[in-house]
Order: C-alpha cells, then structure tokens, then sequence
C-alpha cells in the first residue's frame, strides 16, 4: 500500500481519476475512478487495477487484479483506504488524513 495517494475529483462532472504507487508502477499515469457513495458525510471511490505486479512466496512478477476502496469523511478529512487482490481471501487496510488541494496536473 502506498503511503501518499492522490485523487482529483470534479463534483460537478462526477468525474474522478486516481494514482498511487500500484497505479504509478502499472500504468505510468493515473486512473479513473468510479464515485461509489458521495454524501454530506463522506465520499467514497473505488477502482481495480487489473495486472498488477507483484511477488509471492516462490513465484516473482505475478499479475493480479486489485480492487482498492478509498472513504473520505468530509468533516474530519480522515481517510480509510483497503486494498483487496482479487482471486484472494485477504485484504490490507490503511487510514491517514487528507489535504484538499488546488488541481495541478504535475503527472502526464
């Protein structure tokens, strides 16, 4: 799990992209996102990355599909992030805060 994660989302359109690290390292750019709950209370995004690099025990550059669930409650700007390889009965959980910032398109 990548410890910076930036999300730019148009409430007006709707539209939302994503990039991470696993984003970054698999595609070289961000991602859309799907908006999956987008309340007064919090918003939530979520997304798969399918052929994800990764290793196993025994077996290096295995691709998998992940599916990452990203919640920001919008009155404490917490964030709670799950990642969960698809094809797997595990999951990997994170939390920190968010800082809402002006767009800046640094990545092409």
């Amino acid at each position: 799990m990548s410890k910076t994660l930036e999300i730019v989302y148009d409430a007006k359109t709707g539209e939302a992209r994503a990039v991470d690290g696993m984003i970054w390292r698999t595609y070289g750019k961000d991602m859309p996102v799907k908006v999956v709950v987008d309340n007064p209370a919090r918003i939530t995004f979520r997304w798969e990355a399918k052929n994800v690099k990764g290793r196993s025990r025994g077996a290096s550059n295995t691709a998998v599909g992940v599916r990452e669930t990203v919640t920001l409650l919008k009155d404490t700007m917490d964030v709670q992030v799950r990642q969960m390889p698809l094809g797997y009965d595990n999951s990997f959980t994170g939390s920190g805060s968010c800082t809402a910032q002006p767009y800046n398109p640094r990545r092409k």
